[in-house]
């Protein structure tokens, strides 16, 4: 899950400053002094706007190259401040611009969501840093019962073969001595 911002809610309300940008060069060629007048972020929007191709400058004045029909990164942010899901390709680049970031739960409502569930079998790192272990109601534990089978052992496999070529040789007749050579 991820949530604007504060630069995040600012462009949501104002719009992005590439779009503030273009609405300006609507009207026709600005200098990059009055823009830098009239934009607070001129340079974010120059940057943008230019890598996006939108504009080119010449001369001191900025252009209007091509303008989009809609800005998705402004769409984007009013998606997630609704909580709708977005394009991964969009949700990475509005965390590049630092316009959005994860919201990420706390121990302590990690804990009681893991309460909310009913009975508990195990017992977490969450539930004891949090202390909520105390309120929690576990699930009955019987000594009884058999745990889980574990299965037996097997040989390694080098020593299996070796066994196997050793019990060849013994079969065809060789010996098995035992000295300080070999």
């Amino acid at each position: 899950m991820y949530k604007l911002t504060d630069e995040g809610k600012k462009y949501l309300e104002e719009g992005l400053p590439e779009k503030r940008l273009l609405d300006i060069l609507k009207k026709g060629e600005v200098s990059v002094e009055e823009i830098n007048r009239e934009l607070e972020e001129s340079s974010i929007a120059i940057s943008w706007a230019l890598k996006k191709g939108w504009i080119e400058i010449e001369n001191g004045t900025v252009k209007l190259k091509k303008a989009p029909k809609n800005i998705a990164l402004q769409k984007s942010l009013k998606k997630v401040a609704s909580e709708e899901k977005i394009s991964e390709e969009l949700k990475m680049d509005l965390i590049e611009r630092t316009l959005i970031e994860e919201v990420r739960e706390d121990i302590v409502k990690q804990a009681q969501r893991q309460l909310e569930q009913g009975k508990i079998s195990n017992l977490t790192p969450q539930l004891i840093k949090s202390g909520l272990w105390r309120e929690a109601d576990f699930k009955e534990y019987d000594p009884t019962k058999t745990g889980k089978k574990e299965s037996p052992g097997r040989k390694h496999l080098l020593s299996y073969y070796t066994q196997e070529v050793r019990r060849v040789f013994l079969d065809m007749g060789f010996e098995e001595m035992k000295g300080s050579f070999v």
